[in-house]
């Protein structure tokens, strides 16, 4: 933790400085007072007596956690994380009196003992309780089994007494002392962590309760009514209902069945592409072996040639902040920056706006392989009246991943869109947010005839194996440890409440998610609104369009053109099979039979030159 020139954790932190993550554990210990009890030492007819003494002003070094699951068997009911700290110290502060009245303060500093590998040693046990009889939940801590090896390393008597004297009782008020603190400092520790980590285990439940899919819970044998997010009527985006709207499929015929057709393909060419659909028609031998990538893996083979597997996206500034209140702890802003996104070429299901209805298109995406998702973010906590965290706001950058072996999000849209306004639309129009595609307030006249954008199932399944916590930056050898003890808890939870994690994540996804995203898309459509679209002017002569501002056909052939190789290459790979296969070609033109033997391909990769679309010297002309 920071700390000032002399090692002492800012714990007062009056010159507004940013507190780091975890000062308030180094302070708890810092500010931890633990009495030893009075004691008496004689020898011949001199008695000192040892009064009022405190140790406080703990630190330490680095910790070492595990994780110790419970057995199937039942031998070890519940799970728990093992702690052992390394290098502790502190200091302590009393009293001494010795005979004939002389006396003074004592001060004593102690460390860990040179013979043992640990300061002090415990467990976490977590305790559990079954909420509706199916779903297993840690309801309370209980911190155990504590040890501590500490040795006072020096005494400072300060007054008038001699060193001879102190050479005479140091050894034993420095095993008394070095015994005591032992003794006492488990008994110390043991009910405050336990009390602190059940308030904090006692929160979290009362946070993801109703994100579960019953309205009981069953907490320390008491059932307590809640009542669950999951199915609570959402605020939907209103609408005028005299307005006419689009019946998507009567009205854009062309649009509604190219969506069909198009999850049609999805579906049908997900693992296989239709260049080995093709040769199977054509009843060709197609060995497994002979694949290129690209359109004879089908679409997760496209999407691994393409991607190898790994996605990363840069979240829009417009939506990279949220901000909410997690009750009993405080205010907490997310920064999200990036999303990076592996296992992206094995999914088992995709559909991107398919018609359900008139007016509703469901999406869906699923995979039962390994699937990992890894969020860039930067955080900031800031307190709340009665949350656990006071104080200056505290600001960290991190990543988090998460790994899954099975997961499926899909969802429904419902679009309301105004007629008249939809009728109105000119080319112009969607000419120009072609050409500004990338500006969101370019989008204005397509998206005002919007009455209502309802985002209704959005439902989640996800089978998480791990969830690895990673600050950014550098870190001290406690942060560390730290952040591993963080991980080993995360584990604990995905193994052991493996189900608990499942249903709250799909509670998340299903109530306060959706219900975020609608009041996002309201707040959206009420922006759109309070403004116009542009005026078109009418005119007799047409105006022509100028390719040349269309920025995604250069974006195109800059692809093209770094792409050649790629291209080249794949060709040849294409052409390779055909060679291989060797196959006739049968068919009959107007009543003649033709058979095609002995097809080879030679020297197919020679493209030097490909170019699409390009916007020629004249504006109003495209090449290829």
């Amino acid at each position: 933790p920071p700390a000032t020139s002399d090692g002492v954790p800012q714990c007062d932190r009056s010159d507004g400085s940013n507190p780091h993550r975890y000062d308030p554990l180094a302070c708890w210990l810092w500010n931890m007072r633990v009495p030893i009890p009075n004691q008496s030492f004689k020898e011949s007819f001199i008695t000192v007596q040892i009064q009022d003494m405190t140790c406080t002003n703990f630190t330490m070094a680095s910790i070492d956690t595990s994780f110790s699951p419970s057995s199937s068997d039942g031998a070890t009911s519940n799970p728990a994380i093992k702690v052992a700290v390394s290098g502790i110290s502190a200091t302590c502060f009393g009293r001494y009196h010795v005979t004939g009245g002389i006396g003074g303060r004592v001060q004593a500093w102690v460390q860990q003992s040179p013979e043992q590998k640990h300061s002090i040693e415990l467990s976490l046990v977590f305790m559990s309780t079954v909420y509706e009889d199916k779903i297993r939940m840690a309801s309370s801590v209980n911190a155990t089994s504590c040890q501590a090896n500490l040795e006072v390393s020096s005494l400072h008597f300060e007054g008038s007494i001699s060193a001879r004297l102190i050479n005479l009782f140091k050894s034993s008020i420095s095993g008394y002392v070095s015994g005591a603190l032992s003794s006492s400092l488990c008994p110390a520790i043991e009910p405050e962590l336990s009390n602190d980590l059940t308030k904090i285990i006692q929160q979290a439940d009362n946070i993801i309760i109703p994100l579960l899919p019953n309205e009981t819970a069953v907490i320390d044998g008491t059932k307590k009514q809640t009542l669950p997010i999951r199915g609570r009527a959402r605020r939907q985006a209103s609408r005028d209902d005299t307005v006419t709207l689009v019946d998507w499929k009567v009205d854009t015929p062309v649009l509604y069945r190219g969506l069909e057709l198009m999850n049609i393909f999805l579906d049908r060419y997900l693992h296989k592409g239709f260049f080995v659909d093709a040769m199977q028609y054509l009843k060709w031998n197609v060995p497994p072996s002979l694949d290129c990538g690209y359109f004879f893996g089908g679409i997760n083979g496209l999407l691994h040639t393409l991607t190898d597997g790994k996605v990363a996206i840069d979240i829009p500034v417009q939506i990279q902040n949220i901000t909410f209140v997690l009750p009993g702890y405080g205010r907490v802003w997310l920064n999200i920056h990036q999303l990076r996104v592996e296992g992206v070429e094995a999914f088992t299901n995709i559909e991107l706006l398919k018609p359900d209805s008139n007016v509703s298109f469901s999406s869906a995406l699923a995979t039962d392989s390994d699937f990992n998702i890894t969020v860039s973010m930067t955080v900031e906590v800031s307190s709340i009246d009665g949350g656990v965290f006071q104080g200056d706001s505290l600001k960290e950058s991190f990543s988090i991943s998460a790994n899954s072996s099975r997961a499926s999000i899909g969802s429904t849209l419902m679009l309301n869109y105004d007629k008249t306004l939809f009728q109105n639309i000119h080319m112009q129009d969607i000419i120009i947010t072609i050409q500004n595609y990338s500006n969101i307030s370019e989008w204005l006249c397509l998206l005002a005839p919007i009455q209502s954008l309802d985002i209704v199932d959005l439902n989640l399944d996800v089978n998480l194996s791990s969830i690895v916590f990673s600050p950014t930056g550098s870190t001290g050898t406690l942060e560390k440890d730290m952040d591993a003890m963080l991980n080993s808890l995360l584990k604990l939870f995905l193994t052991e409440y493996s189900l608990l994690v499942r249903e709250s994540l799909t509670g998340l996804v299903e109530g306060p998610a959706q219900q975020a995203l609608t009041d996002f898309v309201i707040g959206f459509i009420d922006q759109l609104s309070t403004q116009k679209c542009r005026e078109i002017p009418e005119e007799d002569a047409p105006e022509y369009v100028n390719f040349h501002n269309f920025g995604i056909l250069h974006q195109l052939n800059d692809f093209l053109k770094q792409s050649l190789a790629v291209i080249n290459q794949y060709i040849s790979c294409v052409a390779d099979v055909f060679n291989r296969i060797n196959q006739p070609v049968s068919f009959e033109v107007e009543n003649v039979h033709v058979n095609l033997t002995n097809i080879s391909i030679k020297n197919p990769a020679c493209i030097k030159q490909l170019e699409i679309l390009v916007p020629a010297q004249d504006v109003y002309e495209l090449n290829n």
